[in-house]
């Protein structure tokens, strides 16, 4: 009996050892899983997500697309001198048939105080319309923002 409890108690030993480093190991997980979302919702602070645009309007060029709409709809002088599109792309998934509704287009905008002049102007302003349709600009969340939003 004793030689059976001198090998189990160095395996509980180490059990508890074991127990105690995946806690730690589960608290700097979620850390880091915190951390990241941080991340990765300060990296789409100036981006805005359009929907509506019909499929194909952008033609080859949705940087310069979107910069045309935007300058002819917001109020003069409200954009700054530097006013710019870093990036302007479909959001990546199958093309849409004709008559189906069109994919977003998502713009990453040089400077958050134009993401921000941009959004209050789409918000409030009747003028983004294409075709008739007008189109919609939303901030764009990390689905784990998106999911703390619903709660």
């Amino acid at each position: 009996m004793q030689e059976l409890e001198d090998r189990i108690s160095p395996v509980e030993d180490l059990l508890r050892k074991l127990e105690k480093v995946i806690a730690i190991l589960k608290q700097t997980n979620s850390s880091m899983g915190n951390k990241i979302t941080n991340l990765e919702d300060r990296s789409r602070r100036v981006n805005l997500r359009w929907v509506g645009i019909p499929e194909g309007k952008e033609g080859l060029d949705c940087v310069d697309f979107m910069e045309k709409l935007i300058m002819a709809n917001c109020k003069p002088g409200i954009l700054t001198n530097s006013f710019a599109i870093e990036r302007a792309y479909r959001v990546p998934s199958q093309k849409r048939k004709p008559g189906e509704y069109p994919r977003t287009i998502l713009i990453k905008f040089a400077s958050y105080r134009d993401h921000v002049v941009v959004f209050k102007e789409a918000r409030v302003s009747e003028k983004f319309v294409i075709d008739g349709t007008k189109i919609r600009a939303y901030p764009d969340y990390s689905v784990a923002l998106g999911e703390n939003m619903m709660k």
